[in-house]
């Protein structure tokens, strides 16, 4: 995965590590918010947080903790 930078046409940021540790089960046509943090950016690196919940944040179904690097664009994607 990767995501883009708004204002930085130069960079994108690819994942490096994500770990997701279910903590209940989610049923077929539940409904559900996802609510992601950014922890700190250190450098290159992104750090984030994220759970998915249902919508009153009563039960938590999954977190997830990420790490995402900042790349030059043109190293990872071609006919830019």
């Amino acid at each position: 995965y990767h995501i883009c930078m708004s204002g930085d046409n130069k960079n994108i940021a690819v994942t490096a590590n994500l770990k997701i540790d279910f903590r209940a089960p989610f049923r077929e046509g539940s409904e559900a918010v996802v609510r992601v943090n950014l922890d700190r950016m250190e450098g290159r690196k992104i750090f984030f947080s994220a759970n998915l919940e249902s919508k009153d944040g009563l039960v938590v179904y999954a977190e997830a903790t990420s790490l995402f690097i900042k790349v030059d664009r043109s190293k990872v994607v071609k006919n830019n």
